[in-house]
């Protein structure tokens, strides 16, 4: 990942936005199709909860993006991957989740990105960074079940408090 890691770091961004952006409107367009046609229209502060719960749906998949081999989609097409920065081995769900956790700081982790191609904020905190990936051909990776679900766990109930926290302070009304 030598030459133009900025370049291949962007690009599996973009394209993880894209995605994102994708699942935003499976997440969101059912449930607008359902406000809009209800018998009763919400209150505010029914569709107030109803527009927070979506976004801790949302947010809690953004930081999951990486939990699978340290690979979002981003990642899989430009070639990276998340790594232990300590050890060298494939990042676990855990360290990709608290990496991912701070995508919420996003002009922070740009600016570190471009001093710092291989590790952004999210990166140092997690103690991982990104690699071009080179497949092991000798070794599966195994997938830690127990593992993943916590890292599932631990986004959705940080999602939770930090998007209850914001709506608490009238941003969303």
């Amino acid at each position: 990942m030598e030459k133009n890691k900025f370049i291949f770091r962007f690009g599996s961004a973009f394209i993880d936005q894209v995605s994102i952006a994708l699942c935003a409107i499976l997440v969101n367009v059912p449930g607008l199709f359902l406000e809009i046609h209800k018998d009763v229209p919400s209150t505010p502060g029914e569709y107030q909860s109803f527009v927070v719960y979506q976004i801790i749906v949302l947010y809690t998949i953004i930081v999951n993006k990486d939990i699978y081999l340290g690979r979002s989609l981003g990642k899989r097409i430009t070639s990276l991957q998340v790594i232990s920065n300590k050890t060298g081995t494939l990042a676990n769900p855990i360290q990709c989740v608290i990496r991912n956790l701070f995508l919420f700081f996003w002009p922070l982790e740009v600016l570190i990105l471009f001093f710092s191609p291989e590790r952004r904020f999210g990166d140092i905190v997690a103690g991982t960074k990104v690699v071009e990936f080179i497949p092991n051909y000798n070794e599966s990776p195994k997938i830690n079940l127990i593992q993943t679900l916590a890292a599932i766990l631990l986004a959705g109930i940080f999602s939770y408090f930090l998007f209850t926290y914001i709506s608490s302070l009238g941003i969303f009304d």
